[in-house]
């Protein structure tokens, strides 16, 4: 193996493990995205039935003023 051919060698193992860093980050932020989207649908449900709760009170307390 030439001079070339070694550095060559060199600078792809370099990628390699570059690349391997890569795509265990990437694994990672994608399941940090996973938990987000999932926390996002939670919280989501919790805001319709929030809301849900909101309207019904709002409603009670429109016949609360009608009756008085």
């Amino acid at each position: 193996m030439n001079e070339q051919e070694s550095r060559i060698s060199k600078e792809n193992r370099i990628i390699r493990k570059a690349n391997c860093e890569l795509d265990k980050e990437n694994k990672e932020l994608k399941a940090r995205v996973k938990d987000l989207e999932e926390e996002n649908k939670r919280l989501d449900e919790s805001v319709r039935a929030l809301k849900d709760e909101l309207f019904k009170l709002m409603v009670e307390n429109e016949e609360l003023k009608r009756r008085n």
